[in-house]
């Protein structure tokens, strides 16, 4: 599943992505998630799978979030 059709926020808590393809190795959830987690801020840090030939429409969605 790709993120191109994902909202950054959910009510009033921020969220955070990493996008790459492949991204299913990427630790920077868990770092940032602990983080997040450690001093209870709101919020969400997660990866997205974005193919390169989807990077442009997931981009632009972004602005409308």
């Amino acid at each position: 599943m790709t993120g191109a059709g994902r909202s950054i926020l959910v009510g009033e808590a921020p969220r955070a992505c990493v996008i790459g393809w492949p991204i299913a190795h990427s630790r920077s959830p868990m770092i940032h998630g602990h983080w997040l987690a450690r001093y209870h801020l709101p919020g969400s840090y997660e990866k997205v799978a974005v193919r390169p030939e989807e990077i442009a429409d997931f981009v632009s969605r972004l602005a409308d979030h």
